[in-house]
């Protein structure tokens, strides 16, 4: 499952029944690996009676709850898959929750420029959860010089003395990231 960033509006259309996002997202250059026959991906996009996802309902029993109803979906369409959180930027506050509320459902939980620090406008993020008590394994992946004003490096950086990390200008090519689904 991938959580987006922001207010977490991907701008999905359905279109004679099929759906598709209105604009490229995050991994639009790593399409090839995301449709292989052994990975499924599910993008959550924000709810239909949500005018975004903030840091309070990223943190809140009513995403929990939505996000059971999109595990218990796939698990019954796809029952040996291992289930990888993965999220970028504001969506790190979900995939962390979410994998908690989950717990051992989770194989995995990757955060991508996460939001650690609590920001007037943007919320608490991260700042707050406690990463001792995650029981899933947990991958970090950040730019050194990111330069997102909530993303910065030095939140992140205390992480990566604790956990396994992808940090710099490192890209995840098909590679590194296909060894993250095996």
């Amino acid at each position: 499952m991938i959580f987006p960033g922001g207010g977490g509006n991907v701008g999905f259309e359905t279109t004679n029944s099929r759906v598709a996002a209105r604009t490229a997202y995050l991994f639009s250059r790593q399409r090839d690996l995301l449709a292989r026959a052994e990975v499924a991906v599910a993008v959550i996009t924000v709810p239909s009676d949500q005018p975004d996802m903030d840091s309070e309902f990223r943190r809140s029993a009513r995403h929990f709850e939505d996000m059971k109803a999109v595990v218990r979906d796939l698990t019954s369409r796809y029952p040996k898959a291992g289930l990888v959180l993965l999220g970028h930027s504001r969506g790190t506050v979900s995939a962390a929750y979410v994998a908690q509320a989950l717990g051992d459902r989770v194989a995995a939980v990757i955060l991508m420029s996460g939001f650690y620090d609590r920001d007037p406008r943007r919320g608490v993020g991260l700042s707050e959860f406690n990463f001792d008590a995650l029981k899933t394994p947990l991958l970090i992946v950040h730019h050194a010089k990111d330069l997102c004003p909530t993303n910065l490096f030095g939140p992140a950086q205390k992480l990566t003395e604790r956990f396994p990390a992808i940090v710099g200008g490192v890209p995840i090519d098909g590679e590194i990231a296909a060894s993250l689904f095996r």
